[in-house]
């Protein structure tokens, strides 16, 4: 378990979580690369301008987490599980959504290019002025 640990312009390559907790964590200006979450659970958690490349969240759960312009390239989500998040400005650029659950999410200023956003499920959540290129739903 990672508790309130802050972390400034690092960077992860080929790294892989198993069944980890993140509580109150902040990332900026952080960078993941080659990466897999694997049953992980994020509470609380801050991203500030971080890029995640070419990686997979399997069955991971987010409660309460931020992410401010963050992009995310070519990553997969397998049956994750969003709670009460925000996602604010940043893109999705060739990602995956499978079976996900979002619940009172924010969506503010996102873009979604070339996303397939499959069986996922949205509950009083939000989307404002989010743009959606050539995605499949």
């Amino acid at each position: 378990s990672f508790w309130s640990c802050t972390f400034f312009s690092r960077s992860f390559y080929g790294c892989s979580f198993y069944s980890c907790s993140f509580f109150g964590n902040s990332f900026f200006s952080s960078s993941f690369y080659s990466f897999s979450f694997y049953g992980c659970s994020f509470y609380s958690c801050s991203f500030y301008s971080c890029s995640f490349c070419s990686g997979s969240f399997y069955s991971c759960s987010f409660f309460g987490c931020r992410f401010y312009s963050c992009s995310f390239f070519s990553c997969s989500f397998f049956c994750c599980s969003f709670y009460s998040c925000s996602f604010c400005s940043g893109s999705f650029y060739s990602c995956s959504f499978f079976g996900c659950r979002f619940y009172s999410c924010s969506f503010y200023s996102r873009s979604f290019y070339s996303c397939s956003i499959w069986s996922c499920s949205f509950y009083s959540g939000s989307f404002y002025s989010c743009s959606f290129y050539s995605c499949s739903f």
